[in-house]
C-alpha cells in the first residue's frame, strides 16, 4: 500500500435527514496521461504506481511519473467533483527526473504532493502545493541534495500539517530514514533523521520501506525496515502532534529477518504493521503484525499467514472503528494468489481467504469503503488475458467474486492503486500500455466508483410560508462520478413538481413534510426531507390589521416606531475538544418579541436566505467570518440589520 492516510471529516445538513438507496457501480475507465513504469538500460522497469487523493467533497486527484526525452516529470491530473478530468499539469520541473510521487488532502481541500528527485549528484525530496481554488505552485526541496531518494511517504493531517519521510542513501553502503514536516501555510522544516545510519552490502539497501501515516489530531507514526539480510528488523517511531519524533522502537522478532513493512492508521489513533519475515535458514516464511490501540504501546508481534516463499505484503487498511485488513500474495501452482485476512478491534486476525483464480496474480491491494474492505490487483487470466480485478467484503462478512474493471483492450495492466472518500465512492488508478516489444506506450488509467446518489447538501427548505402565497425551494444537486439524473420534489400535500427548483403554494395552513429525491445516472438515489409550517392567509382590507411589533432593545437605540427588531445573542458552543466531527458550532438566537416578523441570515458574502432561530453554522473554514441577520414585517417593512464578527477554529 502506497499511499498516505487521509481523514474525511462529515458534516450533516442541519435539520434535514437524508438518506440513500445503493446502486454501486465501477464506471468505464478513463485515460488520463501518458506514463506508466520507465524504461531504463538493460530493459529493466522501475515501477511507481499512480497516488490517488480524494477529499471530503468528491475532488480527486492522481499524481504519476512520465518518461519524455528530456527526462522524468511528475503529473497531477486533478477531477473537480462532478466534472471531467483536466489536462495533467507538470509539478516537477522539466530534466529534473522526478520519480515515486505521493499526494493527499487536507481537510479544507488544498493538496500537497512529494516526489523524488534522483539526480546523480544532486538528488532531493521535492514537494508542490495547490489551494483548493487555485493551481499548483513551484517546487520547492526539502531535504538536503545530494543523497539518492528513490522511496517515500506522504502523511496531510485535516488540519493541514503535511509530513514526508524518506530513505536517503549517504553513502555507497549507507542508508538512513529521514523526516520532515510543513505547518499549515508554512514552509517545510529542516529533515531530522528518524533512524541511525544502517549499512549493508550492495545491492541491498541497509534501511528500506519508510511509510508514515497521521491521525485526525495530527499524531504521526513511522515505520521502516532496517538493517540488511540476515540481520534486518522492523522499527517504528512516533511524534505528538506539534511535538518532536521519539526514539525508535523495534516491534518484529531480532531472530528473523524482516522487510516490506505496511502501515495503517485511523481517526482515533489506532495502528496497524505488517511485515514479511523469514527465518534464519530461509526455509520458513510468514506475514506478522503488531498493533497498538489509540497511541499506546505495541502489542506482541502475531503471525497472520504462513507462506510458502518470500513475497512481501501487498497492503494494509483500518476502518474508523479500528478493523484492519491485510492483503498478500500465496506463491503455488500454477501461480501466485491473492489472499487477505482481517482483524476485529481489539480481536486477532481471522483466517485468510483467497480471492478469485486465474493463472496467477500480482500487485494486490486493499482499502476500506466505509467499514467494509475492497481488494484491488493485477491479474492474468487462463488463455493470457490481463486485467485489473477488484472484490468487496460483503455485510455478512463474505467476499464477493473479481470484478474487472479494467478497459480489456490493453496488451498489460500494473501497478493498480486505490482509494475511498467518507461517501464510499472512490477511485482506481492504475497503468495500461498496447505497445509492443521493448518499447511499450503507457497511459494512465482511471475508473470511478459510483456508490451515492447526487449530494445535495444545497438543499433549500423554507421551515414557514403562508397559505395563498406562493414559496420557493431550491437545490443543485451535485453527483460526483456519473451525473445528476432526475430530481423531484414533493410538498406532503399531494403537490410535487421536477428540477432543482421548484415554487408551490399551499392552499391550507398546517405542518408538511417536504421531500427532495434525486438520482444519478447508474440509479443511486438520495432524498432530502425538511418540514414547513404553513400560517393563514393574511386579513382582508375589509379586516382589521395586525398590531405592528415595536420592542426596543438593551444593546442598540430603540428602533423607529412601526419596524420589527431582532434580539440577538451569539454561542460559539464552548467548549469542546480540537477537531471534533463536524468541526466547532456557531450558533446565533435571534427573535422578534411580537413573533409577527420572519427572519433573514446572511454568512459572509452569501445572499441573504430565511432563516429561523437557531442557526447553527459548522465546518467552516478556518478565519474570520461575517453573521447578519434582518427581521421582515409583513406590514411594516425590515429591521435595521444586527451584525456578528467571528473567528472560525479551535477553541479550548
Amino acid at each position: 500500500m502506497r499511499r498516505s492516510l487521509f481523514v474525511v471529516i462529515a458534516v450533516a445538513l442541519l435539520g434535514f435527514t437524508a438518506s440513500a438507496s445503493a446502486a454501486p457501480s465501477w464506471l468505464a475507465p478513463s485515460e488520463l496521461a501518458a506514463g506508466g513504469p520507465i524504461e531504463q538500460p538493460g530493459n529493466a522497469l522501475l515501477e511507481w504506481p499512480p497516488s490517488i487523493a480524494v477529499d471530503g467533497e468528491g475532488n480527486a486527484t492522481v499524481v504519476t511519473s512520465r518518461d519524455p526525452a528530456s527526462g522524468f516529470v511528475t503529473l497531477g491530473i486533478s477531477r473537480p467533483a462532478g466534472g471531467p478530468w483536466e489536462p495533467p499539469a507538470e509539478l516537477s520541473r522539466t530534466g529534473e527526473n522526478s520519480v515515486a510521487p505521493q499526494v493527499a488532502f487536507d481537510a479544507a481541500g488544498d493538496e500537497t504532493a512529494i516526489w523524488s528527485n534522483f539526480e546523480s549528484s544532486k538528488g532531493s525530496i521535492m514537494s508542490a502545493t495547490r489551494r483548493a481554488d487555485g493551481a499548483w505552485g513551484e517546487p520547492v526541496a526539502i531535504s538536503a541534495p545530494g543523497a539518492q531518494f528513490n522511496l517515500n511517504s506522504l502523511a496531510v493531517a485535516p488540519g493541514g500539517e503535511a509530513t514526508a519521510v524518506w530513505v536517503a542513501q549517504v553513502g555507497p553502503e549507507e542508508d538512513v530514514v529521514e523526516a520532515s514536516s510543513r505547518p499549515a501555510g508554512g514552509a517545510w522544516e529542516e529533515p531530522v533523521e528518524l533512524s541511525a545510519v544502517a549499512t549493508g552490502p550492495i545491492p541491498l539497501p541497509a534501511a528500506d520501506d519508510a511509510r508514515v501515516a497521521t491521525d485526525a489530531a495530527g499524531d504521526l507514526t513511522a515505520v521502516w525496515a532496517f538493517g540488511p539480510t540476515p540481520e534486518s528488523t522492523i522499527q517504528v517511531a512516533r511524534r505528538p502532534a506539534g511535538g518532536t519524533w521519539g526514539k525508535p522502537t523495534t516491534v518484529s522478532a531480532t531472530d528473523a529477518f524482516a522487510g516490506s513493512p505496511v502501515l495503517a492508521v485511523n481517526a482515533g489513533g489506532d495502528a496497524d504493521l505488517a511485515w514479511t519475515s523469514q527465518s534464519d535458514d530461509f526455509s520458513e516464511f510468514s506475514i506478522q503484525s503488531a498493533t497498538s490501540v489509540a497511541g499506546g504501546p505495541w502489542e506482541p508481534h502475531a503471525v497472520v499467514a504462513h507462506l510458502s516463499t518470500d513475497v512481501g505484503v501487498g497492503g494494509l487498511a483500518m476502518d474508523p472503528a479500528g478493523e484492519a485488513t491485510v492483503i498478500w500474495l500465496q506463491v503455488g501452482s500454477p501461480g501466485a494468489t491473492v489472499e487477505t485476512a482481517s482483524r476485529a478491534a481489539g480481536g486477532d486476525w481471522g483466517p485468510a481467504v483467497r480471492l478469485g483464480g486465474g493463472k496467477s496474480a500480482e500487485e494486490p491491494d486493499v482499502a476500506y469503503r466505509g467499514d467494509e474492505p475492497v481488494a484491488i490487483w493485477h491479474q492474468w487470466e487462463e488463455g493470457g488475458a490481463n486485467v485489473i480485478d477488484t472484490a468487496g467484503r460483503s455485510d455478512d462478512g463474505t467476499w464477493g467474486a473479481p470484478t474487472d474493471i479494467s478497459s480489456g483492450d490493453a496488451r498489460f495492466v500494473e501497478a493498480p492503486e486505490l482509494a475511498f472518500d467518507a461517501e464510499g465512492e472512490g477511485i482506481a488508478a492504475w497503468y495500461s500500455s498496447e505497445g509492443e516489444g521493448n518499447d511499450p506506450e503507457y497511459e494512465v488509467e482511471a475508473a470511478g466508483y459510483d456508490a451515492a446518489g447526487p449530494r445535495l447538501g444545497s438543499a433549500s427548505i423554507p421551515t414557514t410560508g403562508t397559505a395563498g402565497t406562493p414559496v420557493d425551494f431550491s437545490a443543485s444537486p451535485l453527483d460526483v462520478w456519473s451525473g445528476v439524473g432526475a430530481t423531484e420534489w414533493t410538498f406532503g400535500d399531494g403537490g410535487s413538481a421536477g428540477g432543482p427548483s421548484a415554487s408551490h403554494t399551499y392552499a391550507s395552513p398546517g405542518t408538511y413534510a417536504v421531500t427532495l429525491r434525486s438520482t444519478d445516472l447508474v440509479g443511486n438515489a438520495s432524498t432530502v426531507t425538511g418540514t414547513i409550517t404553513i400560517g393563514p392567509a393574511p386579513p382582508t382590507a375589509a379586516e382589521s390589521p395586525p398590531p405592528i411589533p415595536t420592542v426596543s432593545t438593551s444593546t442598540s437605540a430603540p428602533p423607529k416606531e412601526g419596524r420589527p427588531r431582532v434580539d440577538l445573542r451569539y454561542t460559539p458552543n464552548r467548549p469542546h475538544h480540537p477537531n471534533p466531527s463536524g468541526g466547532p458550532r456557531y450558533t446565533f438566537h435571534f427573535s422578534d418579541p411580537t413573533g409577527r416578523a420572519t427572519f433573514w441570515c446572511r454568512l459572509d458574502r452569501a445572499p441573504f436566505r430565511r432563516c429561523d432561530s437557531p442557526k447553527v453554522y459548522r465546518g467552516l473554514r478556518r478565519g474570520p467570518h461575517v453573521f447578519r441577520v434582518k427581521a421582515l414585517s409583513p406590514t411594516s417593512g425590515s429591521s435595521p440589520i444586527r451584525t456578528v464578527h467571528f473567528a472560525a477554529g479551535r477553541h479550548g
